[in-house]
């Protein structure tokens, strides 16, 4: 039986019983368990002041780094779910996500900060810069919305669909077609 919970609290366990094992790396960047749960929790800080909560989308559209994943991690800590926007999306596909999806944030570098589209603006450099490692956990539903992913749209126009926190939980824990181990790399 799979255990009822979400994803963050998931990478929270394993950081407490691997805090010095990588948990990332990235180019040449190499980031612990610990190292990334602390950098989880000082963004979630700074996501929750800025009035990230639960049941807000925030789209983001931020190139693969770290940085991502330690910001999408951060929004599910704060019981939001996120809309992924890819940042060679035209600017016109990129304000019809926002708004189709209802997204009340857009986190973003500055490069797109002349993008006029209809909610608040976060860069992801203001939030490297200001975030409180001191964020306290709120209970978060493994039934929330953790994503909201578009489909190709064969009916005309993309619809998105929200992915539960449960099932992407199920993809990587207990599946029938594939385990995972600690020498896997994803």
């Amino acid at each position: 039986a799979l255990p009822n919970t979400n994803l963050h609290e998931l990478f929270h366990k394993q950081a407490e019983i691997t805090p010095n094992a990588t948990a990332l790396e990235f180019n040449k960047e190499k980031i612990t368990y610990a190292e990334m749960q602390n950098r989880i929790n000082a963004t979630a800080g700074y996501l929750w002041q800025k009035g990230i909560k639960p049941g807000v989308t925030v789209a983001i559209s931020l190139e693969r780094s770290p940085d991502l994943i330690i910001t999408l991690f951060s929004i599910l800590q704060c019981g939001a779910r996120y809309i992924p926007i890819d940042t060679g999306y035209p600017d016109v596909r990129t304000k019809l996500m926002i708004a189709d999806a209802h997204a009340t944030f857009f986190i973003c570098t500055t490069s797109k900060k002349e993008l006029d589209h209809s909610c608040q603006t976060i860069f992801v450099e203001d939030i490297v810069a200001n975030g409180n490692e001191d964020f306290q956990k709120i209970d978060v539903s493994a039934d929330s919305g953790a994503y909201i992913i578009y489909t190709s749209g064969s009916t005309g126009t993309p619809k998105g669909v929200i992915t539960p926190q449960r099932g992407i939980r199920r993809l990587v824990i207990d599946n029938p077609f594939h385990g995972f181990s600690s020498s896997d790399r994803v």
